[in-house]
């Protein structure tokens, strides 16, 4: 029990992929995996892949609800922009590259809640924080523009 956090990434992928007979069987594969053996190679489908998951990285679930999810914390499943994750990991770069609580806390506060974890600036707090500026960095260079973003957390 506690805060865990996910961001996802989707790509829509137009039926045009489906004439090949590699992505056809996959496709198939996974329909029939989640039982929806009803389903047929339609021309379209969204794939979802977790990106990234914290575990009671509560200054990193307070930026998203401040910035993400207009201060609602929820539980519910929100859109993120590239520009947005790109000025989290801006903002982990320069906490993690100063080292300080101040700026830790002037920059990524933390927050309290049932079972979120620290409420310290501490070596946990350094190592989620530089995780995460590490993270995003490959997630942005890795997924191209036009892909969607999700981010969740549940307690």
């Amino acid at each position: 029990m506690g805060l865990d956090m996910y961001l996802e990434v989707r790509r829509y992928v137009s039926g045009y992929s489906f004439n090949k007979e590699k992505v056809k069987k996959q496709f198939n594969e996974i329909v029939e995996a989640v039982g929806m053996q009803n389903i047929h190679d339609e021309r379209f489908a969204t794939v979802a892949v977790n990106v990234a998951y914290w575990r009671k990285a509560n200054h990193i679930h307070n930026w998203f609800v401040q910035n993400v999810q207009d201060g609602e914390d929820d539980c519910g499943q929100y859109r993120v922009t590239r520009e947005q994750l790109m000025e989290l990991e801006e903002l982990c770069r320069r906490v993690s590259k100063d080292g300080t609580r101040e700026v830790a806390g002037e920059l990524l506060p933390i927050s309290t809640g049932f079972f979120f974890g620290s409420e310290q600036y501490d070596e946990y707090y350094f190592e989620d924080t530089d995780r995460t500026a590490k993270r995003l960095g490959e997630i942005l260079d890795a997924i191209p523009n036009g892909d969607d973003f999700y981010y969740q957390a549940s307690w």
